[in-house]
């Protein structure tokens, strides 16, 4: 594993801003959610976190790396049987992105997708929704 990618699933990040950013994300339109649209959205709603210098660029790779992953995730059918297309409260996926951690496949970053089930159906029973 890269030491970026090990740099990055150190970093703690809080599902409320993924949960921000992919709404932020929604709401753009369709050409401006590129990598470059969302990796600019990412750095400005991290810079607003007051955080240092060090550890915002820190926060702005480990949130990039998790939504690259979690889009990979997704595009290959990864959510298939367990996510459902609606937008409601106690959602699960992105709490889930937060502290899921990602993987390196070739030179990709990924999470794990059996992994990742496995931890949303352990957080849906905590939250009796299995």
């Amino acid at each position: 594993m890269s030491k970026l990618l090990k740099e990055a699933n150190a970093v703690k990040v809080d599902p409320e801003l993924m949960e921000t950013i992919l709404e932020e994300v929604a709401n753009r339109r369709a050409e401006d959610r590129d990598f470059v649209g969302t990796s600019i959205l990412i750095a400005r709603l991290v810079s607003e976190l007051g955080l240092p210098e060090r550890e915002r660029l820190d926060m702005g790779v480990a949130v990039n790396f998790r939504f690259l992953a979690l889009a990979r995730l997704m595009d290959e059918g990864g959510g298939r049987g367990w996510t459902i297309p609606v937008r409601e409260e106690g959602y699960t996926l992105i709490p889930n992105a937060a502290e899921e951690p990602m993987i390196e496949v070739g030179e990709e970053v990924r999470f794990d997708p059996e992994s990742f089930q496995r931890r949303v159906l352990a957080l849906a029973e905590m939250q009796g929704e299995a």
